[in-house]
């Protein structure tokens, strides 16, 4: 293994483990939130959830995508990964246009 192939290896490690605990802490987060005098809205609380699934299905596959070279050449895991970028970009411009208006 070449240097440039463990910095990648350890890139995506670091991207799955974030993966992984980031639904967990944006739910502990909520918890938090929902239980207290604080009120979310409806449209803040939808926006949420949704970055919940998508950053860590964004991060895994990034970090399968930068670990594993076959990964790299396949077309429909870079068709996977653009997609879910694209809903990636998408709902965080939701987000900001519905945090706009509040």
């Amino acid at each position: 293994m070449s240097g440039s192939n463990i910095v990648l290896v350890i890139i995506g490690l670091v991207l799955i483990i974030f993966g992984l605990a980031y639904p967990f802490i944006v739910l502990w987060r909520l918890n938090r939130q929902l239980s207290g005098k604080e009120a979310v809205v409806n449209r803040q609380l939808v926006i949420t959830l949704v970055l919940a699934g998508l950053v860590p299905l964004m991060a895994v596959l990034t970090g399968f995508w930068l670990m594993t070279p076959i990964a790299r050449t396949s077309l429909v895991y870079m068709g996977a990964l653009m997609a879910t970028g694209l809903l990636l970009v998408g709902t965080l411009m939701a987000g900001w246009y519905i945090n706009r208006g509040t």
